[in-house]
């Protein structure tokens, strides 16, 4: 067996590792540095945003790294021919697109039947930065979770298995991050992370999955998603809550994301799409 062959064989343990390690060493500096939950206040300087940019393309460098690695000089651009699907039925651009902010409309419409309102004060102050950043997550993240991993980890565990695995992955990846927006809950950050982190993208994944299968791999269609993902919880997130209530929000957050993916595996028969159209098979 070759080196490759080797290196292939290992790859999804091998983009893991790359994964975290480009982020978490690049984000290391900003947990030792900042103060938990106090980040946003005044803005984030520029060397914040900065480091913060450049953690977050760990995931699609570390595809790049795994794709130039198993394939050569020509393993990025075979990571990259999935930019040109974009050509598919409208509705799964809307999926794409609404799925998610409506998921967290929901929870506005929610709380108000139960007597109690969520505040979305400040929205306008957030609209740039919630226009802007997913496009950064989007491009640093689905090179790696959904080209890379996904389709290594199908191959080998079938749709479902695969999308709980990258799901949770993806979730626990956001620790640094997570732990500088709300650290300072104390004890109660654990399981807020837990919520917010693993328990929330690992149903997102199973939704992501299933685009991501029925359009052959289409990474504009992938991004979106992930664009939506991050635009809802920059604009569409709760203001001035106490930590109580912050942590009843993210209950009902991951609930209604899981209630979604069911309907989705139940549609599905548990294949997300895979046997439909023989996509989900490795890259590499």
């Amino acid at each position: 067996m070759g080196r490759n062959d080797m290196t292939a064989k290992n790859l999804l343990g091998l983009y893991i590792l790359l994964a975290f390690a480009i982020s978490w060493v690049l984000w290391a500096y900003l947990v030792i540095t900042s103060k938990p939950g106090s980040f946003m206040e005044g803005g984030p300087s520029p060397s914040f945003l900065v480091l913060a940019v450049l953690g977050g393309f760990g995931p699609s460098v570390a595809g790049m790294i795994c794709a130039r690695i198993i394939n050569g000089k020509g393993g990025a651009g075979r990571l990259l021919s999935s930019l040109i699907l974009w050509r598919f039925k409208a509705v799964w651009y809307v999926i794409s697109l609404l799925l998610v902010p409506c998921l967290h409309l929901l929870r506005f419409v929610i709380f108000a039947a139960a007597g109690k309102s969520l505040s979305l004060d400040g929205v306008s102050g957030r609209l740039a930065l919630g226009l802007m950043w997913p496009v950064f997550a989007s491009l640093g993240e689905e090179f790696g979770w959904r080209q890379t991993a996904l389709p290594e980890a199908q191959s080998r565990f079938g749709p479902v298995s695969a999308s709980l695995l990258v799901g949770f992955l993806w979730g626990m990846w956001h620790l640094p991050t997570d732990y500088i927006g709300a650290g300072h809950y104390g004890i109660i950050f654990i399981p807020y992370f837990i919520l917010v982190g693993p328990l929330l993208l690992m149903p997102y994944s199973i939704l992501m999955t299933w685009v991501y299968n029925r359009t052959k791999g289409s990474m504009p269609l992938i991004f979106l998603f992930h664009y939506s993902i991050t635009f809802s919880a920059i604009v569409l997130s709760a203001q001035s809550m106490s930590i109580k209530e912050s942590f009843s929000d993210a209950v009902l957050s991951a609930g209604l994301a899981w209630i979604a993916a069911a309907f989705v595996l139940i549609g599905t028969k548990g294949t997300l799409g895979e046997t439909e159209n023989g996509h989900g098979s490795k890259r590499y």
